[in-house]
C-alpha cells in the first residue's frame, strides 16, 4: 500500500519501503521473492547517500543470498554474499553505527565458517569481538562466542568450542534474548555431544526446543 502511494521522486522512502517488503518476503522464508526485490531494487539504492539504509539494503541482500546458497547449494549465492556483506560493513562504517557493522562482522564469520574458511571466520570475529567491546554490549559478545564455537567444532577443537558456548550461554540467561540463548544452547548441546555426553547434550538440546518455542521460533 505504501509503494503504491510512492511517485518516482520519492527516492529513498521507495528504498525504504521495498527493503522493508523484501525483509517481509524474506521472513516468510519466500527466498526467491526476496530475492527478486533486492535485485530489482538495487540500482534505486545505488543512487541513495544514505549510508545507513545503504548498508541495511547490502545487509538484508547477503542473508536472502546466504539463505538461498545453503538451501540450493549455490556456491555463487555464497559467493555474491560475502560480497554484499563487505559492502553492508563499509556502509555502516561509513555512517558511523558501530553496532550494526559489528552485526555484520560476526554474519560474515559465520559465512566463512560454512565454507571452511576458519582462519577468515576467526579475523571476523576478531573484529566484531573488537567492536562489540567498545560498546560494552555483552549480549552481542555472547552471540560472537557462539559462533566462534561453530567455528571451533568445524576445526575439531570441541573442547574449546564446549567451553565457549558454556560462556555464551552463561550470559544469555542473564538476558531476555531468547532466540540468540536457544542458538547457544543447541551449539553447547552438540558439543556436549561430541565429547560423548549424550545426557548432558540430551539437556541442553531440550532447553534449546524449549527456549525456541517460548520466543514461537519453531524452525
Amino acid at each position: 500500500e505504501a509503494l503504491s502511494r510512492l511517485t518516482d521522486s520519492d527516492i529513498e522512502l521507495r528504498a525504504l519501503a521495498l527493503l522493508r517488503s523484501a525483509i517481509i518476503e524474506e521472513t516468510a522464508n519466500r527466498h526467491n521473492d526476496a530475492l527478486k526485490i533486492h535485485t530489482e531494487a538495487a540500482r534505486l539504492f545505488q543512487q541513495l547517500e544514505n549510508c545507513l539504509l545503504q548498508g541495511s539494503f547490502h545487509n538484508s541482500f547477503a542473508n536472502v543470498l546466504k539463505n538461498l546458497g545453503t538451501t540450493e547449494y549455490r556456491q555463487d549465492y555464497i559467493d555474491r554474499a560475502l560480497i554484499e556483506y563487505a559492502a553492508a560493513s563499509y556502509h555502516f562504517e561509513q555512517a558511523g553505527h558501530i553496532r550494526y557493522q559489528a552485526c555484520v562482522e560476526n554474519n560474515l564469520a559465520m559465512l566463512f565458517c560454512k565454507a571452511h574458511r576458519c582462519v577468515e571466520a576467526h579475523e571476523h570475529l576478531d573484529r566484531a569481538q573488537m567492536l562489540f567491546t567498545r560498546l560494552k554490549d555483552s549480549v552481542h559478545l555472547a552471540q560472537v562466542d557462539e559462533t566462534r564455537a561453530r567455528v571451533l567444532q568445524a576445526e575439531g577443537r570441541v573442547v574449546d568450542a564446549e567451553k565457549v558456548s558454556r560462556r555464551a550461554v552463561h550470559t544469555l540467561e542473564n538476558g531476555d534474548e531468547l532466540s540468540l540463548l536457544a542458538e547457544a544452547l543447541t551449539t553447547h548441546g552438540v558439543a556436549r555431544a561430541h565429547l560423548h555426553h549424550p545426557e548432558k547434550a540430551r539437556s541442553a538440546l531440550e532447553r534449546a526446543i524449549d527456549v525456541a518455542q517460548q520466543t514461537g521460533d519453531l524452525q
